[in-house]
């Protein structure tokens, strides 16, 4: 799981930093990426992929929330990566991004998109560092900043622990 906590707002367009934000009533805390409705922006995290991972594509489902919108709007998300091995430029293209759309519910209402088509990861390894890269796709029809709370990535094993 990649955590808004987590991510890392890219230097050229990127989103704006964590934000806390406490809702009102029980005072929930929630951490949020904001991305916004007119300018195409992007985040970044960095991990290592477990020994057992079988290098193979991933999948993403996005958990999101916003402060505003209606029912007929729509967020897209767009995912790509790479994998790197020791002694390797990291200055190299990411592999090629998917995008997964999601409908709006209702302000700060968690929204958990469907599961993104495969992602593949560019020089995929297992045990690698890689680099995610999270962005919002303007085109989408969402009329409010879309609030980035998490990232769950799910991946094919090779055996059963590392």
């Amino acid at each position: 799981v990649l955590t808004a906590g987590g991510g890392i707002p890219t230097t050229t367009a990127g989103c704006a930093s964590a934000a806390k934000t406490e809702l009102a009533t029980n005072d929930v805390m929630i951490t949020t990426l904001d991305f916004d409705q007119t300018t195409s922006e992007s985040a970044q995290w960095n991990l290592v992929m477990p020994d057992n991972w079988d290098a193979g594509t991933l999948t993403a489902r996005f958990y999101w929330t916003a402060s505003g919108g209606t029912a007929e709007q729509t967020v897209k998300w767009g995912i790509q990566g790479r994998s790197y091995a020791d002694d390797e430029a990291l200055d190299q293209a990411p592999g090629t991004a998917v995008t997964t759309s999601d409908a709006y519910i209702a302000a700060n209402d968690l929204h958990i998109s469907g599961e993104s088509s495969a992602i593949t990861i560019t020089g995929a390894t297992a045990g690698e560092f890689v680099v995610i890269k999270v962005y919002r796709d303007i085109s989408d029809t969402l009329a409010s900043d879309a609030k980035l709370l998490a990232v769950k990535l799910e991946y094919g094993i090779n055996a059963y622990s590392d």
